[in-house]
């Protein structure tokens, strides 16, 4: 009677072994699983606040820019009034010639004003271009970086998967979720 209980103490100790291992594994795996889709998120939380300092120079730097032109306009409308003073006061005879010099003095200072403000614009405009590209880049990063954590989540999600369904081959993201199916565009690598 006791050679009989040791096959089936045996049988028992290996059952229990397999339950152990079919329901602490999924834990562990997703567990780490876990940790590194945290360090993701972290990561892609401190691109996102990149960009957002990159939207607000963009934005300071068109205001700045629209500054410019208005500026620009108002010195050329200056510019336009005082060279109409400057013939009017060159037509007529006595103190004309005193607030000929005047005018034109004037309207030198707005000439170089208004020259100077277009260098302005130009240094806006190439400032405003650069953190364009700028923010462009840091974008395409973004995607770049999201589809590599979306594979290499999707692969460790989706192998796991497999395991209980072995027709899973592939994954598709939908609303920032990965869903493991098979026979998509986007394949596993287990």
């Amino acid at each position: 009677m006791q050679n009989n209980k040791k096959p089936v103490r045996y049988i028992m100790i290996l059952v229990v072994a397999l339950v152990i291992l079919f329901v602490i594994q999924p834990v562990i795996t997703s567990y780490f699983v876990l940790g590194k889709q945290k360090q993701d998120v972290k990561k892609e939380d401190n691109t996102k606040e990149e960009i957002f300092r990159l939207n607000a120079e963009v934005n300071s730097l068109e205001d700045k820019y629209q500054e410019c032109i208005k500026d620009k306009d108002s010195y050329k409308i200056k510019m336009e009034e005082y060279l109409d003073k400057s013939n009017v006061c060159e037509g007529k005879l006595g103190n004309a010639e005193g607030m000929s010099f005047s005018c034109k003095k004037e309207l030198d200072s707005i000439k170089r004003k208004f020259e100077d403000s277009e260098g302005e614009l130009e240094d806006v405009k190439k400032n405003l271009e650069d953190v364009k590209k700028e923010l462009s880049d840091c974008k395409k990063g973004i995607d770049e970086e999201y589809d590599k954590l979306a594979k290499s989540s999707a692969d460790t999600l989706c192998c796991l998967q497999r395991f209980y369904d072995s027709d899973i081959d592939s994954y598709d993201v939908k609303d920032n979720k990965i869903i493991c199916i098979k026979g998509g565009k986007n394949k596993i690598s287990c």
